[in-house]
């Protein structure tokens, strides 16, 4: 547990994990009730969104990966519904490239390449229209690059050694480009 030294008492300065997971379990459940009460409200869905997939990462790297998936699958879908709902919104899309990169992570830790990929190239296609959109925007920018280097450590599991090297490069050339 991380602490902070208080005169001789120690304080945490994080949550234990157990209580962590719990606190998380009771944001997602009130977040539930306030969708379910408000269901044409698109406030109450994003945090039910946000509640779902800080859960889900919260649990795939305590070894959940399968329910992680199913909190972060189910963000997904009502990023997708936010979307539909307001498709010019850089809010939203912004946030559907970020449920796109945590969906493809666990199914790479799923060891299902092919969905991997498909999950990788939705938030690619998201964050490469973003970044055009808004070019000197440097979160656009950043988004950018963590797609290209996702893409580059799944070519690279999946034996496609030139595919990584190039989509590599094309992440450090945006980061080198940030850093100026």
């Amino acid at each position: 547990m991380v602490t902070e030294s208080v005169g001789a008492q120690p304080r945490p300065l994080v949550a234990a994990a157990p209580e962590q997971e719990q606190q998380l379990r009771h944001a997602v459940e009130f977040a539930r009730i306030a969708a379910e009460r408000t269901p044409h409200d698109p406030i109450a869905r994003w945090i039910l969104g946000t509640a779902l997939l800080n859960l889900s990462d919260h649990l795939e790297p305590r070894g959940h990966t399968l329910e992680a998936f199913d909190f972060a699958h189910a963000a997904h879908l009502i990023r997708e519904e936010l979307i539909e709902w307001d498709p010019r919104s850089t809010a939203y899309q912004r946030d559907l490239s970020i449920s796109y990169i945590m969906m493809g992570d666990l199914y790479q830790e799923l060891c299902q390449g092919d969905q991997a990929r498909e999950a990788y190239e939705g938030a690619l296609k998201i964050r490469q229209r973003l970044a055009e959109q808004e070019p000197v925007r440097a979160e656009y920018q950043r988004d950018l690059s963590i797609s290209y280097h996702r893409m580059g450590d799944l070519y690279w599991a999946l034996g496609q050694g030139e595919q990584a090297r190039e989509a590599v490069a094309r992440a450090l050339k945006i980061a080198h480009r940030l850093a100026e």
